[in-house]
């Protein structure tokens, strides 16, 4: 990935969150859509990456989930998981794709 690339990346995850959320966000309230569930998001302590954090929680948003999301710097560990209450922790995307999948099909 170039440079060019790289900016045109950043910009386009940058752009739901501003744009997205304000067009959506209305239509969801008027909606009337009953919470399909909770989810908390955020990206490991140390990574600035959260491009695609941000998609998918407006995904998730979007789909009828209430998203807590705890930006950067957000623990992964079990220990916290139970704390907050939490079905599963993913430790990484696959894994807490995989959770999802199986806490989702549970729920019927």
């Amino acid at each position: 990935m170039d440079l060019e690339q790289l900016s045109n990346a950043v910009i386009a995850g940058n752009a739901p969150e501003a744009k997205a959320l304000s067009i959506l966000e209305p239509l969801m309230a008027k909606a009337d859509i009953v919470s399909r569930g909770t989810v908390v998001i955020g990206t490991v302590k140390g990574d600035v990456h959260d491009i695609g954090k941000n998609i998918v929680a407006i995904m998730l948003e979007g789909s009828g989930f209430t998203v807590h999301d705890l930006g950067g710097g957000a623990p992964i560990t079990e220990e916290f998981a139970r704390s907050i209450g939490a079905d599963g922790c993913g430790r990484d995307a696959g894994e807490a794709a995989e959770q999802a999948k199986q806490l989702i099909q549970a729920a019927g």
